[in-house]
């Protein structure tokens, strides 16, 4: 139990074991966003990207086709 993890001699030293403990097991709250489900497109690549190439010629080793 948790319980056991409180540690101190004094009651001001069990209060700031006790405070640290709920402190630990409390959860941070999720980032907040603008708009929930939109997608950040600022970070959009062109084809041109090697990367962006690359998923190309993947998928058409993959599922047919020559790559370009």
């Amino acid at each position: 139990m948790l319980v056991g993890l409180i540690t101190g001699a004094t009651q001001e030293e069990l209060e700031r074991s006790a405070d640290a403990l709920i402190a630990w097991k409390t959860p941070a709250p999720a980032p907040r966003v603008a708009k929930p489900g939109a997608h950040d497109n600022s970070k959009q690549t062109g084809a041109a990207d090697g990367y962006e190439t690359a998923k190309l010629e993947l998928a058409k080793a993959m599922f047919g086709g020559a790559p370009e």
